[in-house]
């Protein structure tokens, strides 16, 4: 992203030129443990897909600012947090490419187990337009905000199917399972439900 809190720290910052490109890139983003952050003045532009102006996991605060996003929304927030805009202009034109996900499956059951394939294919209509870049961020948009959707809720598994293939994706969730979701336990999930290239995920 561009400029960034987490954690429960706080930020300010005046009139910053900031533009970002690439997937998951906000202009402005606050990540888990909320904080606090005052933006007065200036210029913030994000190019990339899944990349808002503002991703808001805290309490942000724009004054007299521009706000762009060319391919995504314009502001996300999660969760009970906030965003509070004074005297902004906000462009958002999520129109350059189409991406149409599909919604994540849930088998209900004795054990009530959330699965989401994280396949390029089931979750997206079409990738026309999208590089390999793009699509791994977006597997990993999906992957962190299921993991987020389901905080709260202790002793849920979630499995997330993401294939041998070459490894890259599961690389990818190993390392924020080992670091930025590190309070979660993992597996290799059931092959004989799953087959290979499945990652079982314990709420704790």
């Amino acid at each position: 992203g561009g400029i960034h809190a987490a954690g429960g720290g706080t930020l300010y910052a005046w009139n910053l030129d900031v533009t970002t490109d690439g997937g998951s890139a906000a202009a402005i983003r606050s990540d888990r443990g909320g904080g606090t952050m005052v933006v007065d003045g200036g210029s913030y532009t994000s190019n990339g897909l899944g990349s808002p102006a503002i991703y808001c996991t805290a309490d942000i605060t724009v004054n007299d600012a521009t706000l762009e996003s060319t391919v995504s929304e314009g502001i996300v927030v999660e969760g009970k947090n906030s965003v509070t805009l004074n005297n902004v202009d906000l462009i958002a034109d999520n129109n350059q490419k189409k991406v149409v996900a599909k919604p994540i499956l849930k088998r209900v059951g004795d054990d009530d187990v959330v699965v989401v394939d994280l396949h390029a294919d089931s979750l997206l209509d079409t990738t026309a337009g999208m590089s390999p870049v793009d699509i791994l961020n977006y597997q990993m948009e999906k992957f962190r905000k299921t993991l987020a959707d389901y905080a709260g809720k202790k002793g849920q598994r979630i499995v997330f199917i993401h294939g041998k293939g070459e490894g890259v994706l599961r690389r990818a969730l190993i390392n924020d399972l080992n670091y930025r979701f590190k309070q979660y336990s993992y597996q290799d999930a059931s092959f004989r439900e799953y087959g290979y290239g499945a990652t079982q995920v314990t709420i704790k």
